[in-house]
């Protein structure tokens, strides 16, 4: 077996307890299947502490206390493999739903574009770091297609409701996004032979990456984990 090296420098204005995220690995040289699936898990086992924030949804009577929102591995991590292949990806959107952002990490290949969706009941206007400005308005129903900023990673926010925030990464040599399910079980489909880069995006930073090599063998669940441990704000 062999150890992968680990980054992970997490910073953000909220205070996280401990978290331990496992990515499994394969053996040196194990090789993947052209145009097969790669799974594998990301096992949370203690979850980031969010503070609690007010949103336009929130009720607050004076009793009760403001609730933090939970951590889904769903809605607050992608995972991604980097590459030269060419297999096309999953596409990619932003969804607002509940009065916040879903999810709250995105990846999108670089001049390509993504779509933002809004199934709330009231109006949306979404501005972005990569934007210059711009603000895309959006109805109740509406979705809209925009090109993405320039390589590199961008958050975006309401102007109307500055509580919402999301992160999109622009990447270059984008491949494949994973599907992520609750649980944290996630899927590559139709891979092609190659070398590639995982990684796992937590928010505006990259908490974990790797090299895999796609062969010419059957499909392969990764194995033997590696620990991610994001730790509390410097």
């Amino acid at each position: 077996m062999v150890a992968y090296p680990v980054t992970h420098i997490l910073r953000t204005k909220h205070l996280f307890a401990p978290v331990i995220v496992a990515v499994f690995s394969l053996p040196l040289g194990t090789a993947l299947a052209d145009g097969s699936e790669v799974k594998g898990k990301i096992a949370v086992e203690s979850a980031p502490r969010e503070a609690p924030r007010e949103t336009y949804l929130s009720i607050h009577n004076g009793a009760l206390p403001l609730q933090a929102q939970p951590f889904s591995v769903r809605r607050h991590l992608a995972v991604v493999l980097e590459g030269t292949a060419t297999t096309q990806i999953t596409e990619s959107t932003l969804q607002i739903r509940g009065g916040d952002f879903y999810p709250t990490t995105v990846a999108v290949r670089s001049a390509t574009s993504m779509k933002i969706q809004n199934t709330d009941p009231c109006d949306h206007a979404i501005r972005s770091s990569g934007w210059e400005g711009e603000t895309i308005p959006l109805v109740p129903a509406d979705t809209k297609e925009h090109a993405v900023p320039s390589t590199g990673v961008w958050w975006m926010r309401d102007v109307t409701y500055p509580h919402m925030q999301a992160y999109v990464h622009v990447l270059p040599r984008l491949v494949s996004i994973a599907e992520i399910s609750s649980r944290g079980n996630f899927t590559f489909e139709n891979i092609e032979s190659g070398d590639y880069t995982l990684k796992v995006l937590f928010q505006d930073r990259v908490v974990h990456t790797r090299g895999i090599v796609v062969g010419e063998s059957g499909a392969v669940t990764l194995e033997d984990s590696i620990a991610l441990r994001l730790g509390q704000k410097p």
